[in-house]
């Protein structure tokens, strides 16, 4: 199950919608939270880290559902929207009147060659924090760790969270020198984008920060392939400025691997999706530019900003928004609902992100932006949120925990406006009954 599908089924059941989710799995995971877990926040015993995840790292799936939802335990197989259609894996049609597309994305460690066998070999120096076995495999590496060539990568955009990577290097370098060990280990970030971040007052400073701490960063480099019997790792030069065969061949003695992220095959081939396979919505209403009925938000939207659970948080009130005035549009008209509808209005989704970045030492930079990297820093009357504070870093390390288990599921928590609700989320009308949304987590 998706983030963008925790935050979202709770705010619609509060209006009253008739809800089928389509969700396979048995358990729910904190996904932001597994940074901490790779980077030895959690603890580095097996033991420790096991009794640290257990309710703050993942739960059972029902435990975050309402009881009003209709739950149906199969995949998506394929959708139709020019019949209002959702067919399952196991061939069940079922008929929407609304819906909504929160699935996320899949992780593609299959697209470098021999990532999966690295992975999986217990006895392999790979992990990735992305996964969560694979977390819990970098951080039991970190944490034994004696000395030597550290290698961590970032696939190109769009991934999850694009300051993750990063925070996985700062932790795992703070965790050498609290060993002692710091002088004996050379450490490299070789990451796809042209800079550390893609807003450039956040990039700076942490490239400044990296520099400081001797951690070499590498730019424009794609991962190819990994042979993990032999410890090489294969990083390709992108960008304009490389040339069509240049590949820089690292040894290392542990290897983060950050995965290619691309949307799920049921999604990319359906009719509302743009040509690489994302829902293609309008970035201010989250609905469809194809079809009216259809919404999409979160990682597997056409949506051009950073993927993160706080853009989700910012973006969820907004789809309930314009899906309660399709609603009402629909009811008013004979039009069908499967040809889109212009709507006119001042309530729009900016590109809201926030991105908190551990940096070591209990401090975190809490990055903030809109569309075009345009800095909206919420704490800006009291600090610049470039420089890490250690106050960020208990708002992620356990603040920010504690709200996803216990606010989000109840529609209680809403971002940077934290317990209050927008004001246009509390001046729409409830959902029209009768009407059947089916929502598509993952």
């Amino acid at each position: 199950m998706s983030v963008a599908g925790q935050i979202l089924r709770k705010q619609l059941v509060k209006k009253g919608s008739d809800i089928t989710v389509f969700e396979k799995n048995e358990t729910h995971y904190y996904q932001p939270g597994f940074t901490m877990l790779s980077g030895g926040l959690l603890g580095s015993k097996e033991e420790d880290v096991v009794k640290a995840s257990a309710g703050l790292l993942y739960r059972p799936v029902e435990s975050v559902f309402d009881e009003q939802i209709n739950i149906v335990r199969d995949e998506v197989g394929e959708f139709d929207p020019k019949q209002n259609k959702v067919i399952t894996k196991a061939g069940k049609s079922y008929t929407y009147d609304y819906l909504i597309v929160a699935c996320g994305n899949k992780l593609r460690y299959d697209l470098i060659e021999g990532a999966v066998d690295a992975l999986n070999d217990p006895e392999s120096s790979v992990g990735s924090m992305y996964d969560f076995t694979y977390a819990k495999k970098i951080n039991q590496l970190r944490a034994k760790f004696n000395g030597g060539k550290i290698i961590a990568t970032q696939a190109p955009m769009p991934i999850k969270c694009a300051g993750a990577p990063q925070k996985w290097v700062n932790l795992c370098e703070e965790s050498m020198r609290v060993k002692g060990i710091r002088s004996a280990c050379d450490i490299h970030f070789y990451t796809a984008l042209p800079a550390m971040f893609g807003v450039k007052k956040y990039s700076d400073e942490l490239y400044r920060l990296a520099t400081s701490k001797h951690i070499h960063a590498h730019f424009e480099y794609d991962v190819q392939k990994v042979d993990h019997q032999r410890k090489k790792v294969y990083l390709k030069k992108i960008g304009p400025k490389s040339t069509k065969n240049e590949v820089v061949i690292e040894s290392f003695d542990l290897l983060h691997l950050v995965p290619p992220q691309r949307p799920h095959d049921f999604v990319a081939k359906a009719a509302f999706c743009n040509d690489a396979g994302y829902v293609d919505v309008n970035k201010h209403t989250l609905q469809s530019t194809r079809f009216s009925n259809v919404f999409a938000l979160g990682d597997c939207s056409s949506l051009p900003t950073s993927r993160t659970a706080a853009a989700v948080f910012s973006q969820s009130p907004i789809l309930v928004y314009y899906l309660e005035r399709q609603m009402l549009i629909d009811a008013k008209t004979t039009t069908s609902t499967s040809t889109a509808t212009p709507i006119t209005t001042t309530v729009a989704y900016d590109g809201y992100t926030s991105c908190p970045i551990f940096v070591g030492d209990k401090k975190l930079m809490l990055a903030e932006f809109l569309y075009d990297g345009q800095v909206s820093e919420t704490f800006a009357r009291f600090v610049d949120q470039r420089t890490p504070t250690t106050y960020f870093y208990y708002l992620k390390r356990y603040v920010f925990p504690h709200v996803y288990w216990n606010y989000v599921p109840l529609a209680q928590w809403f971002g940077r406006n934290g317990f209050n609700p927008p004001h246009f989320f509390l001046q729409t009308p409830s959902l029209s009954s009768g009407h059947q949304a089916l929502h598509k987590s993952h």
